[in-house]
């Protein structure tokens, strides 16, 4: 992308005519000679934005702020050189103070400093570059070094009659300005007034060494001064912080914009908490009923605590119900039929989403605008719930419960003008009480085989098999660096390594199956052949390995299992990492040996696995009580 507008020569964008229904962008030369009597060379890249882009300004709708520009204070550890001061950024900002608000962007796993008095998006567009583009067309400008931003800006079309997103662009002297010198821009550069950069930048990189790359470290920055115990590249630290305020000032002394005109930031209109007696609790909840799955299950347990705590509760299904539920009370209007209608008005609503999140953004304003709040329970994804931006300004999101930290802080990483929304970590709402009563087997010899368990859907993600041992989202370091195996070969080396082994499985994906038909020491049961209790109850560990296509959130039969008192192994990640105590319940696991490595000490320490499965049971007795739902809801609603 980069690259592309550096020559200022590429456009990007759908064009119906020849390219159908606009399903791939493609790239065409734009013509830069217009002919002597006008302009000899347009040099800016070309992006086309939807009307909904152009039309809606997020920080104005969501901070309220009229006037703000875009900044770009940080870079990457490789590129040291085309790096400013952080520093000199501060003194910029606060020369402004009250008259233009800064919005920074950025990676936090590049070098950037915090700033003071900003608006803090950074991390908020890596998943989204898309976004960025109605963000730099509704600044009123940019300040950026040689980097994405400075393209971007260059890049937008035309807004309200005028130029394109302007831009002051630092430069230093690392390289020559002919080769990204944009029409609009006001570029600060020291090319010609040092040595090193006297034909047109120097190209050294940075200014630290980086132990990765020893060939760039042989061109390091040769003119280094000190600045405030900062080393810095003399090229860059000639540009001081005014001449980047004069450069931002001379586009208001321009017609492009006023300045006199201080910054408009009204206070977000707050929905006041009702106030309810004790004794009249009501509620409206929103949860799919449509299937048997564990989502739905812990719906439906929330509102039967609820009511046994004295809620009138108004349960409302997604759509379709379910068989299971057909003899639950439950409000025959659904969220897809005239739920709108009939849903009593002023009450908080709980919305516990399955995969229809993504829908509720789209079409659930209404139901909100209707409810005192609104309460999301988080069970799959976020999808379009940090970034619903009329539900940020309308201050109704009471909170989120999410069912492990790693869902907590992606939301915290997308989420725009949720300061206030409250972040609740809670597990799915099951009743573990049958499973606290099991009481697992000993083994009284050291030749006993050791029964190691594993019951779900045989969906090929929650087993690694070839159509699922690839791709998926890998969010940790381990799952970039280790390969799983299929689930044939991890087993095979199992039984293998392993000869007192015996794996039982409730119910086991066909690949595994039918390799291991005739294998004694593999048992395979049909799903709910026999109950689950009954099955829990022939383990001494359980054993939870899963495709990288599939992220967990609780899960619950993990919940299951410790509740029997069984230690479980699986891997650090989504739901089980929060399930874990490390050592103590179980063991996170992150590739075969470790697997292999945690059943063995199990095997050789009778008593520590008879003793962590006993950890295991209180751990779960104690921690995954769905009782704490009721407890959080009356805070939330009425505290």
């Amino acid at each position: 992308f980069t690259a592309a507008f550096a020559s200022g020569r590429v456009s990007t964008f759908h064009d119906p005519e020849k390219d159908g229904e606009a399903k791939e962008p493609f790239i065409s030369l734009r013509k830069q000679y217009t002919g002597f009597s006008d302009n000899f060379a347009r040099q800016w890249g070309d992006l086309h934005l939807t009307k909904e882009e152009t039309s809606y300004n997020m920080v104005q709708e969501v901070f309220g702020v009229d006037k703000y520009w875009v900044i770009a204070p940080g870079g990457k550890r490789d590129c040291t050189c085309k790096m400013w001061d952080w520093r000199k950024f501060q003194e910029v900002i606060n020369h402004f103070e009250g008259r233009i608000k800064f919005v920074t962007i950025g990676k936090s796993d590049h070098l950037v400093q915090k700033l003071d008095g900003v608006l803090d998006l950074t991390d908020k567009y890596n998943q989204d570059i898309r976004g960025l583009l109605p963000l730099c067309y509704h600044a009123e400008g940019c300040v950026s070094g040689v980097t994405f931003l400075m393209h971007l800006a260059a890049a937008m079309p035309p807004k309200r009659g005028k130029e394109r997103t302007p831009c002051v662009a630092i430069y230093g002297g690392r390289e020559p300005v002919r080769f990204t010198m944009y029409d609009g821009h006001q570029i600060l550069h020291t090319n010609g007034s040092l040595s090193c950069c006297s034909s047109g930048g120097c190209w050294h990189s940075r200014i630290h060494p980086e132990m990765k790359d020893a060939d760039h470290n042989k061109r390091m920055c040769q003119q280094t001064v000190e600045s405030d115990g900062k080393i810095v590249q003399k090229c860059m630290d000639t540009i001081t912080s005014q001449d980047v305020i004069r450069s931002i000032e001379k586009y208001y002394e321009g017609d492009l914009y006023e300045l006199g005109m201080p910054i408009s930031k009204p206070e977000p209109q707050r929905v006041e908490r009702i106030k309810t007696d004790a004794n009249e609790r009501e509620i409206n909840v929103l949860a799919s009923l449509r299937s048997k799955g564990g989502g739905e299950q812990s719906a439906c347990k929330i509102v039967e605590l609820l009511r046994v705590a004295g809620w009138k509760v108004n349960f409302h299904p997604w759509g379709p119900v379910h068989e299971n539920y057909e003899d639950l009370d439950y409000e025959p209007h659904s969220f897809e039929g005239n739920m709108l209608e009939h849903m009593k008005p002023g009450l908080p609503l709980l919305f516990y989403a399955n995969d229809q999140i993504g829908s509720f953004v789209s079409n659930g304003q209404a139901m909100v605008e209707k409810s005192s709040m609104l309460i999301v329970g988080i069970n799959y994804i976020n999808s379009g719930l940090p970034r619903w931006h009329w539900l940020a300004k309308s201050g109704k999101l009471r909170a989120v419960i999410f069912q492990n930290e790693e869902k907590r802080d992606e939301f915290d990483r997308d989420a725009i003008g949720f300061d206030d929304t409250e972040r609740v970590v809670m597990f799915g709402a099951i009743d573990l009480e049958k499973y606290l009563r099991i009481v697992p087997p000993e083994r009284t010899g050291k030749d006993d085989p050791l029964v190691i368990l594993k019951h779900c859907v045989a969906d090929n993600r929650k087993y690694v098999t070839e159509a699922s041992k690839s791709g998926g989202e890998k969010i940790h370091l381990w799952q970039k660096n280790f390969s799983k195996d299929v689930d044939v070969k991890f087993y095979g080396r199992l039984l293998k390594d392993i000869p007192i082994a015996r794996f039982e499985f409730m119910e086991a994906h066909k690949e595994l199956v039918e390799a291991y038909r005739d294998e004694d020491r593999m048992v395979f049961y049909k799903w709910n052949e026999i109950s689950v209790e009954e099955f829990l109850s022939h383990g001494h560990i359980y054993l939870y390995r899963s495709s990288n296509k599939w992220r967990d959130q609780y899960p619950r039969v993990v919940a299951e299992a410790l509740a029997a008192g069984l230690p479980v192994l699986s891997e650090p990640r989504d739901g089980t990492r929060d399930r874990i105590d490390f050592g103590n319940t179980g063991f996170y696991c992150i590739d075969y040996d470790q697997y292999k490595e945690a059943i063995k000490k199990y095997i050789r320490k009778e008593g520590y696995r008879h003793h962590s499965g006993r950890r295991a049971k209180e751990w779960a007795r104690k921690k995954l009580d769905p009782r704490k739902w009721v407890e959080i809801l009356e805070r939330i609603c009425h505290g």
